[in-house]
């Protein structure tokens, strides 16, 4: 495969994982969400605390923020954009 080919390749999977990890935002699954971050994840976010160290840590925002929106969710990437290039990718949207 060429490397133009795997790179396009690198893209669609990352995307794809993307919109798996959205699909389990949507639905309030939070041991799917969890599989996509690493045991010593250190992660910013905007509601409660804006920094979280560790999964364990982080599962408890998660869980704690299912709680306070039990409803149907809306969740959408806007403009996803995914670059990728032998065995690193990075996306933003």
């Amino acid at each position: 495969m060429s490397t133009q080919g795997a790179n396009a390749a690198a893209q669609a999977e990352v995307k794809a994982r993307a919109q798996s990890w959205a699909k389990a935002v949507v639905t309030g699954d939070v041991n799917t969400i969890m599989t996509y971050y690493a045991p010593d994840v250190l992660s910013f976010d905007a509601i409660q605390q804006l920094q979280f160290k560790g999964a364990e840590v982080y599962r408890k925002h998660w869980e704690a923020c299912m709680a306070m929106c039990p409803g149907p969710m809306v969740f959408e990437f806007k403009d996803l954009a995914v670059e990728a290039e032998g065995n690193v990718a990075f996306a933003h949207a």
